[in-house]
């Protein structure tokens, strides 16, 4: 690989945007990668043909949480956003045929956040997913 194939742009331990490669990075040792040959989620997002909707029905994520950190992984590789906000995230979610709501998405958007799913970037109002909300994502794509 080269290295422009393993480059990543990283806001702490967030990865905020994963090469588009058929790998992603599952650790840091030090700023260098270490690669577990699992599937990249920009490259199983752009070959999903379908809505949001159709994705949160095909992983069947088992909260809430979990709908909201997919949302955040859709934002991002298929409206190319480096960050997404909490109303990002709701707008987009609630234009999806056949999908509810959370009842009380604040409280949903917070455990995303204790989970460590997405983690909230300094001085601004956005969030970027975490690596443990990749590998959440990939271990469900596999």
């Amino acid at each position: 690989m080269s290295g422009a194939d393993t480059q990543m742009s990283r806001n702490d331990d967030a990865i905020v945007g994963p090469a588009l490669t058929d790998q992603v990075p599952h650790a840091f040792d030090g700023g260098s990668a270490a690669w577990d040959g699992a599937m990249d989620p920009g490259s199983f997002l752009t070959r999903f043909v379908g809505s949001l909707g159709d994705l949160i029905a095909r992983l069947q994520p088992r909260g809430y949480a979990e709908t909201i950190l997919i949302a955040a992984i859709w934002l991002h590789y298929r409206d190319g956003r480096n960050m997404v906000t909490r109303d990002d995230i709701r707008r987009v979610l609630r234009r999806q045929d056949h999908l509810r709501m959370p009842r009380n998405f604040s409280r949903d958007f917070h455990a995303a956040l204790s989970r460590g799913y997405l983690e909230s970037i300094e001085n601004d109002d956005g969030f970027v997913v975490s690596r443990a909300g990749y590998q959440w994502f990939r271990a469900e794509c596999n």
